[in-house]
């Protein structure tokens, strides 16, 4: 029979007792940190409008009218696609994706959403009505996707048997549907869709109509 000196044989049982935690949170936490990188990137233009003008390759472009017009609706579509989670989640609507596919695709869609935002506006946030509406939209993609690199990591942090009692609860008050971490944020989510609809609308009546 084998002899163990106790010190071996005491990190033979804390390595047994170790529990690896599951990679599927850590390829989760990567994939939300690319994301919001890739999002700051793509929002320089916008960020560094006030020190800067508009992107001088879309210069000519945004001279013509049919070219902001294309862009807008793209824009103007990839929200309308955004808002169908929400009434998947709160009717009977029918769609060709399941629940969960449709929320993974809600939440990458904020990507080619700002980079039609950047075409659309060359990278300027505009005045008044148009800085407000920017502000909302682009605000509202920043809140959500910060939010779901910290779901991803505390997440990650509350699958390890060593974290403390503080991660783990507040890992269940943010990644839980009933947690009201999760509940603010939510609603703040709402708050911030509803102000960028409106002013969505009035943007487009103030293009075509005054």
């Amino acid at each position: 029979m084998t002899q163990h000196a106790p010190g071996a044989l005491l990190d033979e049982v804390e390595a047994a007792d170790r529990v690896v935690p599951s990679s599927r949170w850590n390829s989760d936490l990567r994939l939300e940190l690319g994301t919001l990188m890739l999002m700051v990137l793509l929002a320089m233009p916008l960020l560094l409008s006030p020190w800067r003008g508009q992107i001088s390759i879309l210069e000519g472009l945004l001279q013509s009218h049919r070219y902001r017009e294309i862009s807008g609706f793209v824009a103007l579509g990839l929200i309308a696609f955004q808002m169908l989670l929400a009434l998947r989640k709160r009717t009977a609507l029918r769609l060709p994706l399941r629940l969960d596919g449709l929320r993974r695709v809600h939440k990458l869609f904020g990507v080619p959403l700002l980079i039609v935002i950047v075409m659309h506006t060359g990278g300027r946030v505009g005045q008044n009505l148009n800085r407000w509406l920017l502000s909302s939209l682009v605000g509202m993609i920043f809140i959500a996707q910060t939010s779901h690199v910290m779901k991803a990591y505390l997440a990650e942090r509350a699958a390890d048997p060593a974290a403390v009692v503080a991660i783990r609860r507040m890992n269940q008050l943010t990644n839980s549907g009933d947690g009201w971490v999760h509940q603010a944020g939510l609603q703040l989510h709402i708050a911030l869709a509803v102000t960028t609809v409106a002013l969505l609308g009035f943007h487009v009546l103030s293009v075509y109509f005054f």
